[in-house]
C-alpha cells in the first residue's frame, strides 16, 4: 500500500511537473513567437530607413541640381539684362544719330530752297541786265 502512495504522489507529482513544463514550454514559444516578430519588425524598420535614406540623398541630388541650374540662370539673366541695357543704349544713340540727320537734311533742304530761289533771281537778274544791255545796245 506504501508503495501505491508512492506511486500515486510520484504520478500526481510527475503530472504538476508535465503541467509545469508544458506551461513553461508554451510561455518558451510566445516568446519565441514575440522574438522572431520583433527581429521582422527591426529588420523592417532597418529596411524602410535605408529606403528613406536614399530618398533623402536623391531629394538632396535633385535639390543641388536644381540650386545649380537656378544659379546659371541667374547668370543667365543677369548677362541678358546687361545685354538689353547695351542695346538700349545703342538704340538711344541710333535713336540720337537718325534725329541728327533728320536736322541736318532738313536744314541741307531749306540752305537747298534758298540757294534755287537765289539762283532763280540771279536767272531774273540776269534776263533783266540782258534786257538793258538789248536795249542799250538797240540805242
Amino acid at each position: 500500500a506504501d508503495a501505491e502512495l508512492l506511486a500515486d504522489a510520484s504520478r500526481c507529482e510527475l503530472r504538476e511537473k508535465a503541467d509545469r513544463i508544458s506551461g513553461q514550454k508554451s510561455e518558451a514559444d510566445s516568446l519565441k513567437n514575440t522574438v522572431d516578430r520583433l527581429k521582422a519588425a527591426l529588420e523592417d524598420e532597418k529596411r524602410r530607413r535605408a529606403e528613406a535614406e536614399l530618398a533623402a540623398a536623391a531629394s538632396h541630388s535633385a535639390l543641388n541640381e536644381k540650386t545649380e541650374e537656378i544659379t546659371v540662370r541667374g547668370t543667365e539673366m543677369e548677362a541678358l539684362k546687361h545685354g538689353i541695357e547695351r542695346l538700349k543704349h545703342a538704340f538711344e544713340e541710333e535713336r540720337a544719330k537718325r534725329v541728327e540727320n533728320e536736322v541736318l537734311v532738313e536744314t541741307a533742304h531749306s540752305v537747298l530752297r534758298e540757294k534755287q530761289e537765289e539762283f532763280v533771281r540771279a536767272q531774273k537778274l540776269i534776263e533783266q541786265l540782258k534786257d538793258k544791255l538789248r536795249l542799250w545796245k538797240s540805242k
